[in-house]
């Protein structure tokens, strides 16, 4: 399990459902008593329940036994962590912004902001030109305002999947204010690789597209030690 910190805000982790140690160790190491909000930038909505199993036990509070936290982590899949998340009490809430909605949520906390001008996946796989123009919009201000609102919550954590985006020009938007905002109002930002699901969810001829990349546009700046 490889998790960077790049700075004491920014954590990236191979796997989606690794974000939960960082998220962990905030709520452990902060003065942040609340649990915080979550806003999700992702492909997918990655909202099963924990273990695939709705009837699961989940203690709460038991995030705050790390040694717990990481025998978990290595158990869940990585579209099940947002329930355990909510369930136990490490966030408040999920709000995922993603590409596509074909699962309903295993708890009223996980709440989807999905554009349905995506329609069907397998309807993007089949005439993926005909959703270029979405995909190349997934950062623009006017895109995520429409997903979360003028106002961004007063404590929250920003979580990113890579695989969100699928073209080289979603990475340089003509207005990104909304998401410089949430940079930078952030509590703590997670960033998952997901490097396989990127290179299966990129758009033909997007070879250049790596999750490195994606990293390296989002954050020009970020100085990496």
């Amino acid at each position: 399990m490889e998790i960077n910190t790049f700075t004491d805000k920014i954590h990236i982790v191979s796997s989606h459902n690794e974000v939960l140690l960082p998220w962990a160790e905030f709520r452990l190491t902060t003065e942040e008593k609340a649990a915080p909000c979550v806003l999700v930038l992702d492909h997918h909505t990655d909202v099963m329940p924990s273990f695939r199993d709705e009837n699961a036990v989940i203690e709460k509070d038991c995030w705050k036994d790390l040694s717990f936290m990481e025998e978990t982590v290595k158990k869940l899949k990585h579209d099940e962590h947002f329930h355990f998340a909510v369930v136990s009490g490490l966030v408040k809430e999920c709000r995922i912004s993603a590409c596509v909605n074909g699962t309903s949520p295993a708890h009223k906390d996980l709440k989807i902001f999905w554009d349905e001008r995506w329609e069907d996946e397998n309807k993007v796989f089949a005439e993926p030109e005909k959703y270029r123009f979405l995909a190349d919009s997934v950062l623009e201000s006017a895109y995520l305002e429409a997903r979360f609102g003028k106002n961004l919550p007063e404590n929250f954590i920003l979580d990113i999947d890579c695989d969100y985006f699928a073209t080289i020009k979603s990475l340089t938007p003509k207005d990104r204010s909304y998401f410089d905002k949430m940079v930078s109002s952030a509590s703590l930002i997670t960033v998952s690789r997901e490097k396989e699901w990127v290179r299966l969810l990129r758009f033909p001829g997007e070879e250049l597209l790596t999750a490195e990349k994606i990293i390296e546009m989002l954050f020009p700046c970020l100085n990496r030690k």
